[in-house]
């Protein structure tokens, strides 16, 4: 079987042997190696062409793929640098508030003492009396204050004597009263009697130095209705009246009048009950109605009581002008007594007669008359006090002769400021006047009207 193999193998061989050599002695086989050479070739360089760029596209790829991951790494390490900063921060921020926070703080402290014992050096100065006490002259079962003002550093400490004689409160509880605050100094003697009269003395002392004041308080009895005696008063800081009683009067609020909120037209009384000690029936303090520290006077529209334990100011028809911070001031030459509140005036209600224009300004305030003469004067107002309703663009001034109710319109057109010249007036007769205020909505009520004016020559007034 073997050699039967070998035999076939062998003819095989033969047979593509002499078919070479009979391709290579056959006519035109010269030009079939020339073309298989050429096709070749051409394979052989598609083949290197391909290999080279497969091998580009490899290179760039593993280039695109090395930067990415340079890129991922950075990226990375900046996360990592941040992290770490932060870390650090927290940890900083954790050791100052925890770990340094007493060495912190005692440093701090060291600062602050430094500073502070600067500060007291430069500001150190002996006591100095800025207002001296005052001597007093009551009644007996009346109550007295001695008051002064004293200034240094440190803070003086101050004592009180009664002719050199230390004044003791827990000694005596309730007959005096010793205060301090701010640098004013007080000693109130509650219901003196006549073994109160003496010489009382204030000693303020401190590290710099001592300093005193001194004052005689006199108690006098009295029986009946018995004149009582000139005394020295404490300042006033209020403008007094042309007769103050001699004397102190203590006063002591029972009931005040509170803020108040009120519509024009309406009536209105303030009231405060009081007590006034002692209780004389000549001799009395006085009572003044002040609003935003202007006095009053009685007029057409407010009255004013005082008497039998109680102040009164009644007002007969409110108007916008009596808006304000109302005081009552109960005025003696030993001192004043005083309580203050608001009263708010709000616009009318419409009604029927006198319906409100939605819109319309309030009315003018503060009407007043000025250089009367035989036919004109001067008009002058303040604005509405309103701030919802658009701007006035002018005023109408009307006038009524007194004793009729018949109101004449001074002026074809609004006038734009608060001042108005009224002409036409009748020599000898007496005008009242009001005015009118004008925006784009239409026209308030009138103000209130003005005392009554007679068209009088100044000089016809002077006397001769």
């Amino acid at each position: 079987r073997a050699s039967t193999q070998t035999s076939s193998q062998k003819s095989v061989t033969q047979e593509s042997s002499s078919q070479r050599e009979s391709s290579q002695t056959a006519p035109g086989g010269t030009t079939c190696r020339l073309c298989a050479r050429r096709v070749s070739s051409a394979l052989e360089e598609d083949e290197q062409e391909r290999k080279h760029r497969y091998q580009s596209l490899v290179a760039s790829y593993g280039e695109a793929k090395r930067e990415r991951f340079l890129s991922e790494l950075a990226q990375l390490e900046e996360d990592v640098h941040l992290a770490r900063t932060h870390a650090r921060e927290k940890l900083d921020r954790y050791a100052l508030q925890h770990v340094d926070r007493y060495a912190l703080q005692h440093a701090v402290d060291d600062r602050l003492a430094w500073e502070r014992h600067s500060r007291e050096e430069r500001l150190s100065r002996a006591p100095e009396i800025l207002v001296q006490l005052r001597s007093h002259t009551i009644w007996e079962q009346m109550s007295v204050k001695l008051c002064f003002t004293v200034q240094g550093f440190p803070t003086p400490v101050v004592q009180w004597y009664k002719d050199g004689s230390l004044v003791c409160q827990a000694g005596e509880p309730g007959k005096y009263r010793i205060e301090s605050k701010y640098g004013v100094h007080t000693l109130e003697i509650n219901r003196a009697d006549f073994d109160d009269t003496a010489t009382y003395s204030a000693v303020a002392t401190n590290v710099h130095g001592q300093v005193s004041t001194n004052a005689a308080v006199v108690v006098r009895r009295f029986r009946g209705d018995e004149e009582p005696l000139h005394s020295v008063g404490l300042p006033i800081r209020v403008p007094l009246p042309s007769v103050i009683p001699h004397m102190h009067f203590d006063v002591r609020f029972l009931e005040k009048f509170g803020v108040t909120f009120r519509r024009e037209g309406e009536t209105l009384a303030l009231k405060c009950t009081l007590v006034v000690t002692p209780d004389l029936k000549r001799v009395q303090p006085r009572a003044e109605w002040y609003r935003d520290d202007v006095l009053l006077k009685e007029s057409k529209w407010i009255k004013m009581f005082f008497g039998d334990g109680q102040a009164l100011l009644s007002f007969s028809h409110l108007n916008k002008d009596d808006e304000g911070l109302y005081t009552l001031r109960i005025v003696s030459r030993g001192g004043v007594s005083d309580h203050s509140a608001f009263l708010f005036v709000r616009g009318a209600q419409a009604t029927d007669a006198d319906p409100l224009v939605t819109g319309a300004p309030g009315a003018p305030m503060d009407l007043q008359c000025h250089d009367v003469n035989r036919d004109y004067v001067i008009v002058t107002w303040k604005p509405p006090n309103t701030t919802k309703e658009s701007p006035v663009i002018g005023y109408f001034v009307d006038r009524c002769e007194v004793g009729t109710d018949s109101w004449v319109q001074c002026n074809d057109r609004p006038v734009k400021i608060c001042k108005y010249p009224v002409t036409g007036l009748f020599e000898g007769r007496s005008y009242i006047f009001r005015v009118r205020a004008v925006n784009n909505a239409g026209i308030s009520r009138p103000s209130r009207v003005s005392e009554a004016v007679a068209a009088l020559d100044p000089l016809d007034l002077t006397p001769l």
